[in-house]
Order: structure tokens, then sequence, then C-alpha cells
């Protein structure tokens, strides 16, 4: 017999409480002989014997209640199994690794998953029938293929065996501390004779993670201290030990992932051979919505490299569409041969000019260069090459009373260096919100003001400070350059193209320069001059973003307004900077999924009614969860936070269907991407030592699978622990049994103490 709650056998000595009050009050009684005592005794019934018999009863079952209160609070467990209700008597967890890496190919084509899988099976098959089981899979944090442990019967085994079948690699990543101590925070049944859980898994060290020696430790330690323990055995399938090749989309950018139907877009690609041998026939392939629009062979790449693949695409339709990069390559793993990004195509977008020149003439106005890169020859009048970028310019001085929240962006061009305290407050506040913030300085900016506001000391909008002003003046031979940006960043992507574009021609004629910041405040230079100094810096705040540019952007002090590259920097970083203000298509893995629809824009349906619209969202496993919607006067709203698996997720809005009839078909569809991990790309086999820190952990059993795809001896032995010994008994809770005797006891006790109250004294003492 064992104990659940052990502590409260150590209040089994009250039970001497009711002896010793039975004792004391007996000590109590003084006898006093008086002369006719002996006459009403010889006199008295000769039944002195059932009284003390009937006493000691009482008190036997005063002891008996007391003891049973404290047995059923201790919770009491036999070790038999005369008392077994027939359930199930065992738990199994399968821990199924179906990240990234298992789908490395190992000979005869067949992938690590599949061996898993077919482990797997094995023990399913295996189970006795009073046997519960869960399957969690393991990728982007463990999810549950049922949602709780289920029977081993006929039925239960043929469906989980189905649905194990269906499953296939994932691009997520899988940290098996993680899966493990979801496991362990699992309700144990107090019935349970055994617990077990199988790790069926690769041997990625990022999935094993050796280096968290201790934090093992402690998860089997509280594995062991577990009612019942909870074992654990670990099998793992080895990479080829050979020299393999292995290619892979690590990333994808875009100039951006917000523009108009007008404005092409350039998409840059990095192909990366993380394995040990050189590639070989190499095919890039560039899709929009899985049509296939363009293919280049690329070269071949050593291992450890890398190649940049680019290309520029001008996208007509309004919506969201997926641009996926793809490689043919024969390689190891073919998951990893694939990368999406999803771009918004619109049709205006509002920002805001603030400009602190208000008697300057409009031809030389520096907002007036700014339109024409927009498309707009007046503040009136769009031309024919129309920009997705809507401005509105208003002066400095009414910024404080403007609201800026229907904004993308604000240009707060040739800034004097301050602002009142109102409109400091609404830009950052804008800015925290994910707005975008462009300053350019001019020549009524005072450095010091902007320094002390703008500055405030690493902690304000912009993080480095105005050293002074540089001017060349108007000969050739002395005037500054702009040094040609790195292609690597969204908002210079296209600059960096010097073939087709003349941003390393330009000429400054003054510039203000820059002290690089002192402090750790994130910042990047996305302009050079020719001299090495900063001329454009990014820097972040919340979830915005803001560019300060050192000159304006006027042809007083630089050619950049005359030049070509001035349309493309405008639109490139204008997009750039409203990225996060607006919903965002790509996102990291347990970002939420935004979406906000305007059904009156739903023209061609307009006879539907709104409130029969049913919003469903596509996983990258292809299960269709139905979402909660929010209908705001004409706007239909909706999240979805269940984003730990990369991939792309599909989210469709559609009538619902009636009765037996179905869906109509969808009225929108968005497109999501969750980006994977590039790491996950990154194959290896544990090491010697990894392995030897492994291994020397007490508490898991250790077996490893054979890499050619069969099952391995090791594994079957494996089996053999759930087929239950022949001395194991099911333990039985006992505590109902220990209250039914303490209500015996009491209502025993008490008819005996009234039976005994009226024989002495004539009356009920329950009735006092």
């Amino acid at each position: 017999m064992s104990f659940l709650s052990g502590l409260f056998l150590f209040a089994l000595p009250i039970i001497a409480i009711p002896i010793a009050l039975h004792f004391y009050q007996r000590k109590q009684r003084d006898t006093i002989p008086w002369g006719a005592m002996r006459f009403l005794l010889q006199d008295s019934p000769r039944g002195n014997w059932w009284r003390d018999l009937e006493r000691y009863l009482i008190l036997f079952l005063r002891c008996l209640a007391l003891a049973a209160l404290v047995f059923a609070l201790a919770r009491p467990m036999l070790n038999s199994t005369i008392f077994s209700s027939g359930n199930a008597d065992r738990l199994v967890v399968l821990l199924l690794d179906d990240s990234l890496s298992t789908d490395f190919q190992l000979r005869g084509g067949k992938a690590i998953f599949a061996t898993l899988k077919t482990q797997a099976n094995e023990i399913i098959t295996r189970l006795p029938t009073q046997t519960r089981l869960q399957v969690i899979l393991g990728a982007s944090g463990g999810r549950p293929l049922v949602s709780e442990p289920v029977l081993m019967t006929s039925t239960n085994r043929e469906q989980i065996l189905s649905g194990l079948e269906k499953l296939k690699p994932t691009q997520g990543t899988t940290h098996l501390l993680d899966g493990l101590q979801s496991v362990l925070a699992m309700p144990m049944d107090d019935s349970l004779l055994s617990a077990q859980v199988f790790v069926l898994t690769d041997q990625q060290p990022k999935s094993w993670n050796p280096e968290a020696q201790y934090r093992w430790q402690q998860l089997i330690e509280s594995a062991q201290n577990l009612d019942p323990p909870l074992a654990i055995t670990a099998m793992s399938c080895p990479l080829a030990r050979d020299a393999f090749v292995n290619l892979s989309v690590a990333r994808i950018t875009s100039s951006a992932t917000r523009t108009s139907p007008t404005q092409p877009l350039a998409f840059l690609a990095e192909i990366e051979n993380s394995g040990q041998q050189v590639s070989s026939n190499v095919t890039l392939i560039w899709k929009v919505d899985g049509i296939e629009q363009t293919r280049e062979e690329l070269e071949a790449i050593q291992p450890g490299e890398s190649r940049s693949a680019r290309w520029v695409h001008q996208l007509a339709d309004a919506g969201v569409h997926l641009v996926t990069c793809q490689i043919e390559t024969d390689d190891v793993l073919p998951l990893d041969n694939s990368m999406s990004l999803a771009i918004e195509i619109v049709d205006q977008l509002p920002i805001l000019i603030v400009t602190s020149e208000q008697e300057t003439s409009y031809e030389t106005h520096e907002a007036n260069f700014v339109q024409a890169a927009l498309g707009t020859t007046s503040p009136d009048q769009l031309s024919s090459w129309q920009s997705v970028f809507r401005p509105k310019i208003i002066p400095q001085e009414r910024l404080s009373e403007t609201p800026l929240d229907p904004y993308q962006v604000v240009m707060l061009l040739g800034t004097s260096g301050t602002l009142p305290e109102e409109a400091m407050s609404k830009l950052r506040q804008f800015v925290d919100d994910g707005g975008g913030l462009w300053i350019t300085l001019g020549q009524q900016t005072d450095p010091e003001l902007f320094n002390k506001h703008f500055v405030a000391g690493g902690s304000g909008l912009v993080p480095c400070q105005i050293k002074g002003l540089k001017d060349y003046g108007r000969q050739t031979e002395k005037t500054g350059e702009v040094h040609p940006p790195e292609g690597s960043h969204p908002a210079t992507m296209l600059l960096s193209d010097t073939q087709r574009l003349d941003i390393d021609q330009v000429q400054v004629y003054r510039e203000f320069q820059f002290r690089p910041p002192a402090g750790a405040k994130d910042h990047r230079v996305l302009l050079k001059s020719g001299n090495g100094l900063p001329m454009a810096i990014e820097s972040y705040l919340g979830k915005g973003r803001v560019i300060c540019l050192n000159l304006p952007l006027d042809e007083k002090w630089s050619t950049l307004p005359l030049s070509k590259s001035f349309v493309v920097m405008v639109n490139d970083w204008l997009s750039y900077l409203s990225s996060p203000k607006g919903i965002q298509y790509n996102v990291m893995p347990g970002q939420s999924l935004a979406c906000r629809l305007d059904t009156r824009q739903l023209d061609a349906q307009s006879s539907i009614d709104p409130s029969t619209l049913e919003l469903m969202i596509v996983d990258p496993t292809s299960a269709e969860i139905p979402l909660k919607t929010q209908m705001d006067e004409a706007t239909l709203s909706a999240a979805y936070s269940l984003t730990q698996l990369p991939g792309v997720y599909s989210m469709t809005l559609a009538p619902q269907g009636e009765g037996t009839e179905p869906k109509q078909s969808p009225l929108k569809q968005l497109t999501y991407v969750v980006a994977r991990d590039s790491d996950e790309s990154h194959l290896a086999n544990l090491s010697s030592e990894d392995q030897s820190k492994l291994t020397s952990l007490s508490g898991i059993d250790w077996y490893e699978l054979s890499p050619n795809g069969e099952v391995s001896q090791a594994a079957s032995i494996i089996t053999t622990k759930l087929q239950p010994s022949a001395d194991s008994r099911a333990r039985t809770p006992l505590w109902t049994t220990a209250l039914i005797c303490l209500l015996t006891a009491f209502l025993l006790e008490l008819f005996l103490s009234s039976r005994a109250s009226v024989s002495r004294f004539g009356y009920s003492a329950a009735r006092v």
C-alpha cells in the first residue's frame, strides 16, 4: 500500500484523544460510601458486563472515525488488482519529431521521418488494450495529434495509425526539452500502473540541445518524482555519414511588401550550400501564386558558400500575392528548396508631408520634388503614372492639431530642429504604433536644437547627433559623392544597382555631418558619402521606423532630386517605412495573423448578408480552422495566434453553406507567410562528445535506429517494456472506502451513545 498524501499520517496520534478522555473521566469519579449502598447493590440487575462492553465499543468507534478521517486525507492506494475497475492502467506518450531536418533523404530515397513513423507504428501496434496513448508532434513547441489520450480500443488504434500515416515533415524546428516538459505537465491518473514516453527523432544537435545538461538533469529528476515515475526512452536516427549536398533558399527579401500595381518590385533570394560537396545542375524558378514566371541556371556553389539571385517583377492585380523562389536540384533535404514572401498590392496609401517652408514658391518647394517622384504634378492633379502613395501637405504649425492615425508615413521636410511638445509627443506615439517617419535636414535646421529635441541624449527619434555642416561648393571636382548602398537592405535593394541607376553619380554641394552614436541604440546606415560618413540613418522606436537624411530633397544641396535614383529612393523608402503600419502578411512564429475586411467593398456580392460570412484559415498542414469574427459597423475583423509552425497560411472569407449545400466560392482570400529558421537546414549529427553528455544522464534509455531506413533490433526490444510484468498490480484508490468507514463509525457511535444515555439517565443525549 502507498499513500498519495502521506504527510497526513503524522496526524494519527490524535486517535489517543478519545482514549485519554475516557480514562480521565473514570478517574474523576469519587466513591462516597453510605449506609444503604450495600442493599442497593444487592438489588441491582446483573448487566454491568454489557455496559462495560458498550462503553469500550463506543470508544473503539470514536477511534475508528478519527483513523478513517486521517487515512482518507492521506489517500491510500492498494497495489492489487482485486478492486481494479478495469480502466487503463498505463499511459504511453509518443513524442514524434516532424521538423524540417527529418526530411533528410537516407540511402534508397527514404526519409528519416518515414523511419520514425515505422517505429511509431510498431509501438502503437504492440500497445496492450488497457493503455491510453497520446501522440505529440515535436516541431514548433509540440502539437498533440489528438486532444487528449485515447484508450487503445481497436477502433481508436486504427484511427491513430491512419492519422499517423498522413503526417509529413514540416518546416518547423523541434526542441526536445520543451516537448518533454509539456509531457510532464500532462495530468496523470492516480490509478496508473506505469507511464512511458518514447522520443522518436533524428540526431540534429539543435533539437537535442546537449549544452543544456543541467536542464536535462532537472527534467529527468522531475520525471522520476512523478507518481508513477515517467520512464523516458529516446530512439534517434542518424544522418548519412557520407558527404552530401544540401542547397536551401536561406532567405528572400523584396524592396517592398506593400506597393501599387504600377510599381516594380525587386526580389533578392540567397541560395546557400550547407553540405560538404559542390553543387551542380541547379535551376532557380520564380513563381507568383504558384505560377512559374521565370527560371535561370545557377553556377556551382561551393560548400559553406551562398549565392544571391535577383529578380524584378511588377504585380498588376490588387490583393495579396505569394511570391516563391524555388530551386530544382538533387540534394538530401528537398523541403528547404523553396521560400515564399507575401506581397500586398493596394490602390493608395496616404502619407503626410510636413514642411517648414511656408512662403517659398511652389516651383522651388522641397515637397514639389517628392510629389513629382510620386507622380503628382500638383496638389490636386495626378499624372498618368501614379505611385501608391497619396501625399497631403501641411505646414509645420498645423502638425499639433492634425490627426496622424490615417497616415502610413510622415515626412518632416527641412525641419528646424524643434517642434512643440505636443507635436513631438504625437510623432513618438505615431512611430511607436508602427508608423514611419522620414526626417530631412535643410537650410533652417539648427544643429543645437536638433541635438536637444530629436536626439535627446540617445532617447529621441534620431540616434546620431549633428556635429557640423560641410560645404563643398559647386565646383565639380570638389563636390561630395554618394557611395552605392548595399543591396541586402529592402530600402536600398534597387538603389544598389548602379548599372541601371545613377546613385554613384550624384553630386553633393552641402551636407550635415553626423556624429556616430555612442550608445547601443538600434540603428543602421542606409547611405554613406564618398568618404564613408553616414548620410541616411535608420532607427527603430516601438513598432515603427525612422529615417533621417542629412540634406534636403531639393536641388540646392545636391543633384539627388535630378537623378534617376530619386524616384526609386522616394518610393522604396516610403514603402519600407509604411510596412509596419498595415497588416503584416509576413510574420515570425508565434505572431498573430490579423485580418480587417470592409464588407462594403464586396460589390460583386452585395446581395450577401455580412452576418452569413465565415472566415476559415488553412495552416501549413492543410488543417482547416474556423475563426471567430467581430463585426464593427461594416468592418469584419479576426485574428489567429497559433502560428508556431512555419509555412504558408491561407485565410478565406466565404458565405456559410446552408444545410447540405456546398459552400460558395471565397469572396476574399488572404495569404500569410510565417518565416522558418534557416539554421534548421544546417544538417549535422550529434558529436561523440555530445552523445557522451546525453548518455551519461541516468533515467533515459538511449537507442539508435538503423540509418538504412529499417527498424533496428534495439527498437524492437524497446517495445517489450510495454508488456506488464508478472508481479505487477493495479493501484486502486481506497480513500472512498475510508470515508464510508468514517460515516459508518460516526452513525454507530451516535446510536450507541444515545442508547447508553437513555439507559443511564432515562432520556436521549441527542435531544439535549
